[in-house]
């Protein structure tokens, strides 16, 4: 896992090098990114799959508080205070199907 900086209103996130386990978040209920750092955000059906040896391992599908900063930075929250911290620069791959999207054009500080 790799550090992101703090700063004076932000948090310490471990990045996510693999889904096999969470990582500690801020309380969803209690902490947001700041709007103006937003790209976007919302509960969405989502699951996640981490690749095995022999057996690929997939978690539920549920609806998880997810927001996507135009950093790159995917915060996903599985419970209250634990999820995923995924730099989408970084990631090998993603795969997302959709059957309605609608967004505002958006660009991300790379």
């Amino acid at each position: 896992m790799q550090l992101k900086g703090r700063t004076s209103r932000s948090e310490v996130f471990y990045i996510s090098k693999s889904f096999k386990k969470t990582v500690s978040l801020p309380a969803a209920r209690a902490w947001r990114v700041k709007d103006s750092d937003v790209a976007a955000r919302g509960y969405v059906l989502c699951l996640t799959k981490q690749k095995g040896l022999l057996f690929d391992k997939m978690t539920n599908l549920k609806p998880r508080l997810v927001t996507l900063t135009r950093n790159g930075l995917l915060i996903i929250y599985c419970k209250e205070d634990k999820g995923f911290v995924v730099d989408v620069k970084d990631a090998r791959a993603m795969t997302t199907k959709t059957d309605h999207f609608h967004t505002k054009r958006q660009t991300y500080v790379g």
